[in-house]
């Protein structure tokens, strides 16, 4: 049973039974009677009932007012099925989250976790610990839009309801007959899954799917390719952190700029006149990077010009459906994708108009050719 995951799963729950207690709990009790899970509520009537509906949703009932004290889709285990929550609850700030089995055949809690991030527009996630493993982008008011290969349906599918302006809202999927029931599903891997119910229980979709699907796998200040290798570039005007590292595929630590900011540069700079003003390059169909700041700007030219003026403003985006978005901290989680994706618009200095990605790679390659020649030529001498 999904809601007592929490203690292991041994020989002794082959004698365990479910019942109502005097104070009108639902517990599971060992063969000893020892209680091994409770609802644990607070009940001003101890007279309640249990039912399973039609949709599979355990409910503990007050017999009175027939209110449901305590429903098992608040707790949607490893699976979400219509009717279910996942989400940030506005008024108690619960949150609804989907976990991973251990494996498939132990539904002890495991590492993987998915849930909706708390900013607005919300973005789904899907955590291993505390870390996060996979990102979905946020949410347009019809599709999460870090999901690519969404099926026609999937819109009419899924649907986000907000609860408060400060970000809280849950996911729920649509109630459709059994002819099209799907429902999503979190493997003991940390892969998030949309199945159709069937035979064969056919995947829609599965998420992480590729390298670059993977949070930050490229690390900051670059973007994530999946159908070329290396599959990781710096951004333009930017450049390795470390080219040893970049070199041997090592690509966590990210990128730098190259090239300061005019209005990082000190005020005899600016006051001289002889600097032209940074510029913003487009980078056109990507999932947009983690961590951005939201606007009511209702159009581009709004949003561009508040990432102008804000020294701190490293990229803006203007989204159908989300309106504007500006990243002040490191570009974090960029992935081309093939079709679909949005434009960022990234601020660089004036001195990097002009400039091609491709001159990066050529650094970068013939970083590693040295690598090798060098050696080769002292050998080389030492064996003359």
């Amino acid at each position: 049973m999904a809601t007592c995951r929490g203690t292991a799963v041994n020989r002794l729950c082959l004698t365990c039974c479910l019942t109502i207690v005097d104070d009108g709990n639902l517990r599971i009790l060992d063969g000893q009677r020892n209680t091994v899970w409770s609802t644990n509520i607070r009940l001003q009537s101890n007279k309640t009932t249990a039912k399973l509906t039609d949709t599979g949703d355990f409910c503990l009932n007050d017999n009175i007012s027939g209110m449901i004290l305590w429903e098992s889709f608040d707790y949607p285990s490893n699976s979400l099925l219509p009717g279910m929550k996942l989400g940030t609850n506005g008024k108690t700030q619960g949150k609804h989250l989907m976990t991973s089995w251990e494996s498939d055949n132990d539904p002890t809690p495991g590492n993987f976790v998915v849930g909706l991030s708390a900013e607005r527009p919300p973005q789904v996630f899907t955590w291993n610990g505390s870390k996060p493993h996979w990102r979905g982008g946020p949410w347009d008011g019809g599709k999460f839009i870090g999901i690519p290969e969404q099926d026609p349906g999937y819109s009419e599918l899924i649907n986000l309801v907000p609860e408060n302006s400060q970000g809280g809202g849950y996911l729920t999927i649509n109630d459709f007959d059994s002819s099209d029931f799907r429902w999503l599903h979190l493997q003991p891997n940390g892969a998030f899954q949309m199945i159709y119910f069937g035979n064969d229980n056919k995947i829609a979709w599965e998420e992480p799917n590729e390298t670059c699907d993977v949070y930050g796998v490229c690390g900051a200040f670059a973007i994530c390719t999946n159908n070329k290798s290396p599959k990781c570039d710096c951004l333009k005007g930017f450049v390795p952190e470390s080219n040893e590292e970049w070199g041997n595929s090592n690509w966590t630590r990210g990128c730098v700029r190259r090239s300061e900011l005019l209005c990082e540069k000190n005020q005899s700079s600016l006051a001289s006149g002889k600097t032209k003003p940074d510029y913003f390059q487009v980078i056109r169909g990507v999932k947009l990077p983690d961590h951005y700041l939201y606007f009511p700007y209702k159009d581009p030219d709004g949003c561009k010009h508040w990432c102008m003026e804000n020294c701190s403003c490293k990229a803006y985006a203007f989204v159908t459906g989300i309106y504007c978005m500006a990243w002040t901290e490191d570009l974090i989680d960029i992935e081309q994708f093939s079709f679909g994706g949005e434009d960022l618009y990234l601020r660089l200095s004036h001195s990097e108009s002009g400039k091609s990605m491709f001159l990066l790679r050529s650094n970068i390659h013939f970083f590693m050719f040295l690598q090798v020649f060098f050696p080769y030529i002292s050998l080389t001498r030492f064996y003359r």
